[in-house]
C-alpha cells in the first residue's frame, strides 16, 4: 500500500511541476528522466567482463566453468596480479562524460530524483551477483564532508537498492564508519590505495554480527577500486566470509 501512494504522489508530483532532463533541461515523461541525447550517451557494460572486478574485456575468452584450472582466463591483468579483497565487483555503467554529467549532479547537485533512474541499473548488477546477503551497506563519508555535503549519496543507493529487492532489513548504514578524514581521491591506484589506507572500521557492536556473513557494499562510481577494497579488507579482517561490491558506474581505461 505505501508504494502505492508513494507511486501515485510521484505521478501528481509529475503533473504539477513538468519534469526536465537534468543534463539538458529538455521537457521528460517522467522525474529522473532523460532526453534522448543524454540517453544516447549512457555506455553500458556488457559481457564478456572479468569475473572479479567486472572490467569489460575487449574480445570473447570463451566459455569456461568457474572454479576450472583455465578461470584464470577470466580474470583482468589487475585481479591476477593484485588480488582484491573483495570477491566479485559489478557497475552498470561505464564511467564517460554522460554518466559523469549524471552522479555530479546527482552526488553534488541534489538531484536526488535520479536515484529513479539509478536502481533499475544497479539491481541489474545485483542480479549478476548471484548471492544473499546477510547486510547490504554503503560506503561511508567522513562526518566532515557529510556535514558539508549534506547527504551520503552512496548510502542512498543502497537505501533504495534494498527496497526494490525487497530486502529493506539488510541495509545497515552503521556497518562501516570513515574514522580518518582523507582527502578527495586522485592519481593512480597506488597513491589512492595509500590514501584510504585504515580508514575505514567497523564498529564494536557489529565486530560479531559480521562474523561469517556475506556482505554487499555500495557505492557510486568504482575507479581503480582502492575505496571498495579497503572497505572489503576491513570487513573480512572483522571475520566477513564474503564482500561483494555493487557500484553505479566504473572507469575503464583500456578496453
Amino acid at each position: 500500500m505505501r508504494q502505492v501512494i508513494e507511486r501515485i504522489g510521484v505521478s501528481l508530483l509529475d503533473f504539477l511541476l513538468p519534469a526536465h532532463c537534468p543534463v539538458t533541461g529538455e521537457p521528460v515523461e517522467h522525474s529522473g528522466g532523460l532526453s534522448a541525447e543524454v540517453w544516447a550517451g549512457l555506455q553500458f557494460i556488457q559481457d564478456p567482463k572479468c569475473i572479479q572486478c567486472g572490467l569489460p574485456f575487449a574480445f570473447d575468452t570463451g566459455a569456461i566453468e568457474e572454479n576450472s584450472a583455465q578461470e584464470v582466463m577470466k580474470r583482468c591483468t589487475q585481479c591476477l596480479y593484485q588480488p582484491p579483497s573483495f570477491d566479485r565487483a559489478r557497475a552498470r555503467l561505464i564511467y564517460n562524460d554522460t554518466s559523469r554529467q549524471l552522479l555530479l549532479r546527482f552526488k553534488h547537485g541534489d538531484q536526488l530524483q535520479l536515484r529513479r533512474l539509478f536502481t533499475p541499473y544497479i539491481s541489474q548488477s545485483h542480479a549478476d551477483l548471484a548471492c544473499d546477503y546477510d547486510f547490504i551497506t554503503a560506503v561511508p563519508i567522513h562526518p566532515y564532508r557529510l556535514l558539508k555535503r549534506r547527504y551520503n549519496q552512496a548510502a542512498i543507493l543502497a537505501q533504495t537498492l534494498s527496497v526494490a529487492l525487497g530486502r529493506k532489513k539488510l541495509y545497515t548504514p552503521e556497518l562501516l564508519k570513515r574514522v580518518r578524514h582523507t582527502k578527495q581521491q586522485e592519481g593512480d591506484r597506488m597513491a589512492r590505495r595509500k590514501n584510504v589506507s585504515k580508514a575505514f572500521a567497523v564498529p564494536d557492536k557489529y565486530k560479531a554480527p559480521v562474523r561469517d556473513k556475506a556482505i554487499l557494499i555500495v557505492d557510486d562510481v568504482y575507479t581503480t577500486g582502492a575505496t571498495v577494497d579497503s572497505c572489503a579488507r576491513t570487513l573480512k579482517r572483522a571475520g566477513a566470509t564474503r564482500v561483494d561490491v555493487l557500484t553505479l558506474a566504473r572507469v575503464v581505461r583500456d578496453m
